[in-house]
This record gives C-alpha cells, sequence and structure tokens, in this order.
C-alpha cells in the first residue's frame, strides 16, 4: 500500500479538514455537500458526548491492559462521567474491550505461526490519509497489524442506525492511514474492517485486499475528493442526506421530495409499484421537511421575510420554580399531603437497564418482565427481522385495510 499522488497531483488537490471520513459517505456520493456544510456550525450533541466518554472508558481500559498511558482518557472522563456514565455503557464497553483483545490474541496466533513475530496493537491510533485526501485524518478506535493482515476495529456507540462495515468509506479511509503508518514495518496483505455495535448487536466485518484498496484510493476516492474540496461534481440526495448540515438548503433534495407528490396524479390512489420509491425517500423527506422549517426560522430570525409568515412568540407551560416551597406553602394553607404529592412510580425499564446494567438488572428482577409481540410494520428486505406471513396477522384488528 503505496501512496497513489504525486507531488504534483498533490499540488492540484485543494482539499479540506471539511472532507473527514466521518462524513466521506457524504460528500463521496454528493461531492457539492462538504463545501455546503462548511458554512454551518457543527454542534455537538448528548449522543456525541456520550459516544466520546463510552470511546473514553475503552481506550482506557484496553491501555491500561497494554501498560500504556491513559492521560487523555482519563480527563474527558473525569468531564464526562456524572451526566453520561451508566451501568449499561460500563456493561457495553467491557463486552467491547473483550472483543478487541479476542482479535488480538487471535493476530498473535495467526501472526507466531505464519511470519513468527508478534502482532502490533495500537488504541486511538492518528491515521493520516493525506497521500489521498489532502489533510485528511482521523482516529482508529483499534489497529491490529500482524501475519499479513491489518484489522481496524471501531466501536459504534449510537443505536440509532445499523452501521455495515462493508464498502465503509470511513473504515476504507482509516485503513488507507493505517497502511501508509505501519506498511513498511508489515507485509499487509488483507485488510479486515469492523464495526462494533453493542447497544443494538451489530457485529460487522468485511475484508479487502490490500492492493484493492489503492486501487479504489486512486480511481475513486481521490478525483471524487478534488471536486468535493472545490464544492463542484452534482448534488445527489439519498440516505447520506440525513446527518448533512444543509440539507435545508439542498435544492435538489427539495426537488427529489417535492417529486414525490407528482406520482398518480391522474388516479384515484397510489399504485402499489409506485410504492417502493415512496417508502424508500420517505425517512429523508421527514428529515428534510424538519431541516426545512429550522432553516426557515433561522432565515427570519436574522432578518428576512418569508412571505406569508411572521415570527410571533410560541406557546409556553407554566412551571413551578420552587417545588418543595410550593408544597410547603400548600400543606400550610391546609391541604393533604396526598393531595400535593404523587404516588412514587417505578422508573421506566430503559432508565432502569441504563442505572443497573442489562445484566444486572435482568439478574434482580428479569421474571417481572415481558415482551409481548410488537405490531406489524414495513421494512426494507435487507432488515435482519423474520418476515412475518400476513395471515398470521389477523390479530390487529385495528391495522385492517378498508376494503
Amino acid at each position: 500500500m503505496v501512496s497513489v499522488l504525486s507531488a504534483m497531483e498533490k499540488s492540484n488537490v485543494k482539499a479540506h479538514a471539511m472532507l473527514g471520513a466521518s462524513s466521506s459517505h457524504r460528500w463521496l456520493n454528493c461531492t457539492p455537500s462538504a463545501m455546503a456544510e462548511s458554512v454551518y456550525p457543527d454542534s455537538e450533541s448528548d449522543f456525541a458526548r456520550e459516544g466520546t466518554l463510552a470511546h473514553a472508558l475503552a481506550a482506557k481500559r484496553l491501555k491500561t491492559h497494554f501498560g500504556r498511558s491513559t492521560k487523555d482518557e482519563e480527563t474527558e472522563i473525569a468531564e464526562l462521567s456524572e451526566r453520561y456514565l451508566t451501568g449499561e455503557m460500563e456493561e457495553h464497553v467491557e463486552g467491547y474491550c473483550n472483543f478487541v483483545l479476542q482479535r488480538y490474541r487471535e493476530a498473535r496466533e495467526r501472526a507466531r505461526r505464519t511470519h513468527g513475530c508478534e502482532p502490533e496493537i495500537r488504541i486511538e491510533a492518528r491515521l493520516d490519509y493525506s497521500d489521498w485526501v489532502e489533510d485528511g485524518f482521523g482516529t482508529g478506535d483499534a489497529l491490529i497489524i500482524g501475519g499479513g493482515m491489518m484489522e481496524i476495529i471501531d466501536l459504534k456507540y449510537g443505536k440509532g442506525v445499523e452501521v455495515n462495515a462493508e464498502n465503509n468509506t470511513q473504515m476504507m479511509l482509516y485503513a488507507l492511514g493505517a497502511g501508509a503508518a505501519y506498511d513498511y514495518a508489515f507485509d499487509i496483505d488483507v485488510v479486515r474492517m469492523t464495526i462494533y455495535q453493542p447497544r443494538i448487536g451489530n457485529l460487522s466485518s468485511w475484508e479487502i485486499p490490500a492492493d484493492e484498496l489503492t486501487r479504489w484510493a486512486r480511481e475513486e476516492l481521490t478525483p471524487l475528493a478534488m471536486l468535493a474540496a472545490k464544492g463542484k461534481g452534482a448534488r445527489q440526495s439519498g440516505e447520506w442526506c440525513r446527518f448533512c448540515r444543509a440539507k435545508g438548503d439542498c435544492p435538489r433534495l427539495a426537488a427529489d421530495s417535492l417529486a414525490l407528490f407528482e406520482l398518480n396524479s391522474d388516479a384515484n390512489g397510489i399504485e402499489i409499484h409506485h410504492l417502493p420509491r415512496i417508502l424508500a425517500q420517505l425517512d429523508i423527506m421527514k428529515d428534510w421537511v424538519k431541516a426545512v422549517e429550522e432553516r426557515a426560522l433561522a432565515r427570519a430570525l436574522g432578518g428576512e421575510r418569508i412571505e406569508g409568515y411572521k415570527l410571533v412568540e410560541g406557546r409556553s407551560v407554566r412551571k413551578i420554580t420552587d417545588p418543595q416551597g410550593a408544597a410547603a406553602a400548600l400543606l400550610a394553607a391546609g391541604a393533604e399531603p396526598d393531595e400535593v404529592w404523587r404516588p412514587r412510580e417505578l422508573r421506566s425499564l430503559t432508565e432502569l437497564e441504563r442505572t443497573f446494567g442489562k445484566k444486572g438488572f435482568a439478574a434482580a428482577c428479569g421474571k417481572y418482565v415481558e415482551k409481548p409481540k410488537g405490531k406489524p410494520t414495513l421494512t426494507v428486505e435487507s432488515d435482519r427481522r423474520k418476515a412475518l406471513d400476513p395471515a398470521d396477522t389477523f390479530a390487529y384488528l385495528d391495522l385492517a385495510v378498508p376494503e
């Protein structure tokens, strides 16, 4: 795995930090998106901070195992633990670390057997892929090299979207950076990319020959990165629009979403052969509608006039500023305690599992939990759940289709 850009070619690539690995799926499919997004602030959500803590805990545990410094991780853990640390997180982090150590043991056995050497493991390694995308770099959660194979393992703590390792461009960019850093010391023939996503039970691995990864970098990655850096190329809408900060202003996404309303314009109802196209676009369209509303509000707040609309004060709900003081005043006025205070109630199952961990909660009171059958729902054929026979769904009478 060697650099695929000559010095002259590198001077022509005006890529910036905006071409990050985590957003690569987006700017590789819609090259103008990186430039379009760059003018919008990138705010960090609670979900992102929760993920940061999970990664810090995992890195500290693994680095401690290998006798390495954990100073950076300890700082993050101290800042985030009070708000985000739960029993569930500790349980998932332990599972991830055990998985990484198992993969390391397998690599050690393979390296000793085939190459007579010890593998290398890196935790939270900086991976520079600027040979293909100028200024491109990222951080690999766990990197194991030895025995002719390099494996990159990525912890995904989110549960909103299942992440697949196959043709995952973020992982491929990390692999290019790792190959550039370690190919000189190890013979890397095969690259394995693994996604560990514990909260939804997702474990996904994909392997690619090292020379095929390099070919992809030269023939596909670099030409598209050059377009993306200049904001050029054709806009394309798709599932990659979901996290795009510019989707509320995107003319292509607007056109593709509004085009759905033109289907069956002369018919009495939507014909079934149009449904696959509509269903595939619905989630994107929902995100687009919300983004347009937020963008329109921001423009109005910025002083722009939107014909037919005006800014008004939204509805608000009264609230008691001092519950204890209000309760004391009511009791002093002669109210009974049960007229002032609600009865205590059990926290939700999700909250209890977050506090005690799934294993701890199940051991203590698993016998009090049952999981009823869920109502039928329509999803893509690639979904891992078993398909239902429509004839077996008669119990859901409220979902019956009218004749």
